[in-house]
């Protein structure tokens, strides 16, 4: 059986958007979702020099907060990882 997957997604994001990527995901990976969850960005990894989230912050600190193995977050936010200006995606194994 495949692994389900939890979607966090930022509370600015219409709802509409976030039920296609859902239908998408299920579609294309025949993949189960766990559930669907709004999550603001913290505010402690805006970086004010950039205007932009690091990622890399952002990714920890989901990991600590919570208990899930598979999850997907999606943002409307600029985001960078330290030595790339950008990412479109951010991934880790645990």
């Amino acid at each position: 059986m495949p692994p389900k997957l939890t979607i966090f997604y930022d509370p600015s994001i219409n709802y509409d958007i976030v039920e296609n990527v859902v239908e998408g995901l299920k579609i294309t990976f025949e993949i189960g979702i766990q559930s669907i969850k709004k999550r603001e960005l913290e505010n402690i990894t805006f970086n004010k020099a950039s205007y932009q989230y690091d990622g890399q912050k952002l990714l920890n600190m989901l990991i600590d907060e919570e208990n899930i193995t598979y999850f997907l977050w999606l943002v409307n936010e600029d985001l960078y990882v330290p030595g790339r200006n950008f990412v479109f995606g951010l991934a880790t194994q645990f």
